[in-house]
């Protein structure tokens, strides 16, 4: 047997063979990065000159069970002479700061583009959540629609194993990284593969103390704690998560897993 190493970092999403067969000038696997995934639109002509380079995109699954949020990236500079729209590139790959898809939920007092808004009810006051991107024992992808098996591959044992960590939740953003709360005493919990959070009554213009700036900065590490009011580091963010042991019993009960 030959250990064969992928050229690039990402994840196995489809097999072209099996151990024993011969290999010859075939694929044997696809493997991709979803670190940096890109969804491309086609829009008409006449809505062009309102689309433009780095505005914030909500990109939806046709089920409209999942959103990924992102920036537009590139706009193409001519239109497509058969449909005559101009094509435009936004990039996705944000895991961390998705609207809650409260329509396909089947939640009420929605706003006039389907998502919930909290009590303080702005633009900016609607109802987000992040979900843990990366993967389970280093080869299955806990959110990939490419591989829906995934986690069954996984196993209960390592989706609830004490290694297998998650998003982290933090008493403080004060030392914290991109990927830990920097140790134990800083840390109430590095088990939750989903967060739901509002950005709270500061929504407009809060986020920018050393607290509050770790729930919008796009990565695994989020800070809930009791509310701060005024100060250089106030904090009002809500934040509540759903432990693995919840989406392991759930999944038992639509009969996902094992």
């Amino acid at each position: 047997t030959y250990a064969i190493t992928s050229p690039i970092k990402g994840v196995v999403v489809s097999r072209q063979a099996s151990v024993g067969d011969a290999a010859n000038d075939q694929a044997l696997f696809t493997v991709g990065d979803l670190d940096g995934l890109v969804a491309e639109f086609h829009v008409f002509s006449s809505d062009a000159a309102r689309v433009a380079e780095g505005q914030s995109i909500v990109v939806r699954s046709v089920d409209g069970s999942l959103d990924a949020s992102g920036t537009i990236a590139a706009v193409l500079p001519t239109a497509d002479a058969e449909t005559q729209t101009v094509q435009t590139h936004g990039n996705c790959s944000n895991f961390y700061d998705g609207f809650l898809p409260a329509a396909t939920l089947g939640l009420s007092g929605l706003d006039d583009q389907g998502f919930a808004r909290d009590a303080w009810g702005s633009q900016n006051s609607r109802i987000r959540y992040a979900v843990f991107g990366g993967t389970i024992v280093a080869n299955f992808p806990f959110t990939n629609s490419a591989t829906p098996s995934a986690m069954q591959q996984a196993t209960i044992s390592n989706l609830g194993a004490s290694a297998t960590d998650y998003l982290q939740i933090c008493n403080s953003g004060t030392g914290v990284t991109a990927t830990t709360c920097n140790g134990a005493a800083n840390t109430l919990t590095t088990k939750a593969p989903v967060i739901l959070y509002s950005l709270g009554a500061n929504a407009p213009t809060g986020g920018t103390g050393t607290d509050e700036s770790k729930n919008v900065d796009g990565n695994i590490v989020f800070v809930s704690h009791t509310p701060i009011t005024g100060g250089a580091n106030e904090f009002d963010d809500i934040v509540t998560w759903i432990p693995v042991s919840t989406i392991i019993k759930k999944m038992l009960d639509a009969g996902k897993l094992p």
